[in-house]
């Protein structure tokens, strides 16, 4: 299904490894191909010198938010989905106090502060406003919310082991690679028990419960369900 490729690729760090994530329309996939986008790794994950790993990502009606981490400091990238522009890049965010129990990250670039929040059950929103005068521009419900997962805390079903390591396939026949960390994503490849792949991210999927990595496999990446791999 072409409509179902890809916001995160859009969104992901310029780094020698690029992450690769989910999205919808068709000029979002016309905007990443124009630019070169493409999801084949080039450099072995282990050659990272920081992991980078995604604490918060989903969409909303008109833009698609990442707040990611490397090493202890953590970075925004929004992208605008009507006009097609990444309005930020890898630029600060910070954990802040929310009256509602959300866990909020704010960040301020520009002329405005954005706020990305998440709740207990994967609820999910993002909030816009001015530094001026503090109107609200934006404020807009999230879906396909998927967050980070704590390294040995089983918040979600599946193995839990840090990215940037290599892992081997454990079930009885072939994981399933998938263009996004959900059960009904499109199938890209699927990778026989026993094969390795490079784990590139990790996300867990408060819809189905699950913990997903995000691997690369024979120059293609995509998703994996946690309960599918092991580190090798």
């Amino acid at each position: 299904m072409r409509r179902k490729k890809l916001v995160y690729s859009i969104l992901s760090v310029t780094l020698a490894v690029p992450i690769v994530l989910v999205g919808r329309t068709e000029s979002v996939l016309a905007a990443a191909e124009s630019k070169a986008i493409n999801f084949v790794q080039s450099t072995p994950v282990i050659a990272q010198e920081a992991i980078v790993e995604t604490v918060l990502f989903f969409e909303t009606e008109n833009f698609a938010v990442r707040i990611f981490r490397r090493g202890e400091d953590l970075f925004m990238n929004l992208f605008n989905k009507q006009t097609g522009i990444i309005e930020v890049r890898e630029t600060p965010a910070e954990l802040v106090p929310d009256t509602r129990n959300w866990l909020t990250y704010r960040n301020s670039f520009g002329e405005a502060d954005r706020f990305a929040r998440v709740g207990l059950n994967g609820e999910s929103e993002l909030e816009i406003v001015t530094l001026s005068n503090g109107s609200t521009l934006v404020k807009e419900a999230g879906y396909d919310t998927v967050v980070g997962v704590r390294s040995g805390v089983l918040d979600f079903v599946g193995n839990n082991f840090a990215p940037g390591t290599a892992a081997t396939v454990v079930v009885p026949r072939y994981a399933e690679l998938r263009q996004s960390p959900q059960p009904n994503a499109d199938i890209i490849i699927t990778i026989p028990r026993g094969d390795i792949a490079d784990v590139l991210d990790r996300v867990g999927n408060p819809s189905d419960g699950f913990i997903w990595y995000q691997v690369i496999y024979n120059g293609s990446t995509g998703w994996v369900r946690g309960d599918t791999l092991a580190p090798a």
